[in-house]
């Protein structure tokens, strides 16, 4: 049974790929394609008539030809595509039909130059040189693959390297952009000094980096446009986005006080060290420190700190410091605070907050204020520690308990009934009488 055209083709290109190999890859070009005569297509028809017969170039150069070395760098092609034309060297790519090929060349020739609106002549587009040279390289080659019927696709793109001063590998990539031009529509790209320009100097890029912030809302953070930049804090100064602070005064509550000092390096510091061995320290990362270990004597308890934490917070609090784009105006806000609630309780890093059975809690919600709740006065923080110490007991009874407070008027209350200067009177009393008798028990 005699060979199709297509098959005698694949023989033909079999066939050159081994000759290439026996002399060691030194084809500076592929062997030619076969003439006409030497192929029988099985229609009996002559081969020129056969319409299939110029779509069925296959590409097979030498295994072995060495890559082109390029002073506008088009010739270099990526490793993953170089790589891709390795492991793909067995599948055949069938050139481009005559519509389509016609339909590429008019694309590259739209993209080069525009005509005139006023006058005749062309209008040149300013294109960078590397995307230039690769556009007429593939115009060279579409236009010899058109104007004779004698070039294969192949040859056309060899012929198109030559006039480039260029070799195999080069035509190779020639064949590549027209695929890619027709398949997709998109012309070369020149990748050449933009692995040092960040992604912030594309629009679009940037547009979206905008358009994100926006949907976060005006307490936008640099973490939340990280999915587009690895350095988001210096961009988003590039973007025209201040990071600014409201300038306040420093804070000054009497913790260098002379009887606040006594108290932290007499008592307070002391007792840390003294119960030390009974307690797990952690470190800044809040895990605990290896070394240090635990020291518990027969009769004695594991000690847990248990600090009071209380916060008041206001229905008006207002981030002051946040990302604020350059041309944004202030707007009207709610003056003063507004109101208040106070949140009180325990924890401590063993445990966390402080819960009993049946989710049991000593923590205090109150909303301060003289028309309100009243105060956290020293009454309340005596009737939450007792709640707090019941709580401890039955939840945790293998431990020893240290209550920590703040140095806060509320918690340095005296005793009822204690002698107090606040309460004496500036001078003498009219009304002040004493009733006192002898021994006699006569009245004096």
């Amino acid at each position: 049974m005699p060979y199709s055209a297509k098959r005698k083709a694949k023989i033909a290109a079999a066939e050159r790929a081994t000759e290439a190999l026996s002399i060691q890859f030194q084809h500076k070009t592929p062997s030619p394609i076969p003439s006409s005569s030497d192929i029988q297509p099985a229609s009996g028809l002559p081969l020129s008539e056969n319409p299939e017969v110029h779509s069925l170039d296959l590409e097979e150069p030498p295994l072995g030809e060495q890559r082109d070395s390029t002073e506008d760098g088009s010739s270099s092609e990526s490793s993953s595509e170089i790589e891709t034309e390795l492991t793909s060297r067995q599948i055949h790519h069938h050139p481009p039909t005559e519509n389509k090929a016609r339909a590429a060349l008019g694309v590259l020739d739209a993209t080069i130059r525009t005509r005139r609106r006023t006058s005749q002549g062309f209008t040149y587009v300013e294109l960078d040189r590397v995307t230039l040279v690769r556009c007429m390289a593939m115009i060279a080659c579409l236009s010899l693959y058109l104007e004779y019927e004698s070039n294969t696709f192949i040859d056309a793109s060899l012929r198109a390297a030559k006039g480039q001063r260029r070799g195999t590998t080069y035509a190779r990539s020639i064949r590549q952009w027209i695929r890619q031009l027709i398949k997709s529509g998109d012309i070369p790209l020149n990748c050449w000094g933009w692995w040092n320009v960040s992604s912030l100097e594309d629009e679009d890029v940037s547009n979206k980096i905008k358009l994100h912030l926006q949907r976060v809302g005006k307490y936008a953070r640099a973490q939340d446009v990280v999915e587009f930049l690895s350095d988001p804090e210096r961009w988003l100064s590039r973007s025209g986005f201040w990071w600014r602070a409201e300038p306040k005064a420093q804070y000054f509550d009497g913790h260098e006080q002379n009887d606040v000092v006594a108290y932290r390096q007499n008592i307070f510091v002391p007792f840390c060290k003294a119960v030390e061995r009974q307690r797990v320290i952690y470190r800044e990362d809040g895990l605990p420190i290896a070394e240090q270990q635990l020291v518990v004597l027969e009769g004695e308890k594991p000690i847990i700190f248990w600090f009071h934490d209380k916060s008041i917070f206001y229905a008006n609090d207002r981030q002051q410091v946040r990302w604020v784009y350059i041309g944004k105006h202030a707007i009207p806000f709610k003056k003063g605070d507004g109101c208040s609630i106070m949140i009180a309780d325990f924890v401590c890093a063993e445990f966390g907050w402080l819960r009993g059975a049946n989710k049991k809690s000593a923590r205090v919600v109150m909303s301060p204020g003289k028309n309100r709740d009243g105060y956290f006065t020293s009454d309340r923080v005596v009737e939450q520690l007792q709640n707090a110490v019941e709580i401890a007991k039955e939840q945790y009874p293998d431990h020893t308990y240290v209550f920590i407070y703040d140095n806060a008027p509320s918690h340095t209350k005296r005793p009822v009934g204690s002698i107090s200067a606040r309460r004496m009177q500036n001078g003498p009393s009219k009304n002040f009488s004493f009733a006192s008798t002898d021994s006699q028990g006569q009245k004096i």
